[in-house]
């Protein structure tokens, strides 16, 4: 049987916990790297048993001003705490820098400006990577600014080539340079997209959701070769923090196949429930099955009943995917399964399609 990610809400398995050297499991991902280094690898999983190319979480900066003089340090470098944190139902990977710049209007000395701490939230029930960083000042510093960056976007099999943007409600495409280069973005990202060339069916695509796209001051993407990105980074601030202040910058990322860029803007900005992202196409069995668990509940067939929250979560998915198993095209064998659903839907007193 293939695995239905639609229905797999649940399971994370944390296959090795030592932070230089990790690999966790969803449904959808696969993540692997070196926290010490701030390095974090996503991988799609394929049926099978496959994985995509490698996306890296990484590379990087903070800048700011302390007295006259300006600051551009990487993260990575700088990293002095890291670690995994489990929670229920998500596990959180994290590292930490401690940030130290020269400062003094007379005559420089090194002083500690700060600390940032990068935490990317990983959860079973969704396909959504949610990165929270946290830049918290040990002295004034002016125009702060940290970033949400990717890098080796040409690497290992990856070949990202192609930018759609969407910013106070309109959309824009940009390709890599055929030259090595910067490709400038603009401001206030709502939602970037990063694919292949031609954004092809079946290849990874990565999509990138500031909470606040005001906050963004800057996007831009580097290619080191012709027609290939590279480097991607967003520049959250400027802020001016005093000492103990701090500038939070979060962002919503998804890896997946072969939906649109605006459509996939839609669900996210929607806060459409995780597992309504999954683009593969969906089995009848699973539709078959999970009307099947809400028919026995709603008969009382159950020795412990379905909790209230499963509950609402397979009815509220019925609801939408059994109309669109209808809409599209689909095996006849997914066919009579998804009329078998429909039957034990309508018996637990759902509506027909």
């Amino acid at each position: 049987p293939v695995t239905c990610r639609h229905a797999a809400g649940g399971l994370i398995e944390l296959r090795r916990d030592d932070p230089r050297d990790f690999e966790l499991l969803t449904p959808f991902h696969r993540f692997s790297g070196d926290l010490s280094s701030g390095v974090i690898r996503q991988q799609l999983r394929r049926p099978g048993g496959g994985t995509s190319a490698p996306v890296r979480h990484t590379g990087n900066l903070v800048e700011f001003r302390i007295g006259r003089h300006r600051a551009c340090l990487d993260v990575e470098d700088a990293i002095q705490g890291f670690g995994i944190e489990r929670r229920p139902g998500r596990i959180v990977l994290w590292h930490e820098s401690a940030l130290r710049a020269p400062g003094g209007w007379l005559r420089a000395a090194e002083v500690q400006a700060g600390h940032v701490r990068y935490a990317y939230e990983i959860a079973a029930d969704t396909p959504l990577l949610r990165l929270t960083v946290t830049l918290i000042a040990a002295a004034r510093l002016a125009g702060a600014r940290v970033t949400t960056a990717l890098d080796g976007l040409d690497s290992d099999g990856l070949a990202m080539a192609a930018l759609r943007l969407g910013s106070h409600g309109a959309w824009r495409d940009a390709d890599a340079p055929q030259a090595p280069g910067l490709v400038e973005l603009g401001a206030s990202v709502a939602h970037l997209g990063l694919g292949a060339a031609g954004w092809p069916p079946g290849l990874p695509a990565l999509h990138l959701r500031p909470t606040s796209p005001a906050g963004v001051m800057s996007a831009k993407a580097v290619a080191e070769h012709p027609g290939r990105l590279h480097w991607m980074l967003l520049r959250h601030g400027p802020r001016s923090l005093a000492p103990g202040e701090t500038l939070v910058a979060d962002e919503t990322r998804l890896l997946l196949d072969g939906l649109g860029v605006e459509a996939t803007a839609h669900a996210m900005g929607a806060a459409v429930p995780g597992l309504a992202l999954d683009p593969a196409p969906l089995p009848g069995a699973a539709l078959h099955a999970a009307a099947l668990a809400v028919m026995f509940d709603a008969a009382g067939a159950w020795a412990v009943p379905l909790s209230p929250a499963r509950r609402e979560a397979l009815t509220g998915w019925l609801a939408e995917a059994l109309p669109a198993m209808v809409a599209a095209p689909a095996s006849l064998a997914d066919l009579a399964e998804a009329t078998l659903a429909a039957q034990a839907w309508c018996r637990a007193g759902g509506v027909a399609p």
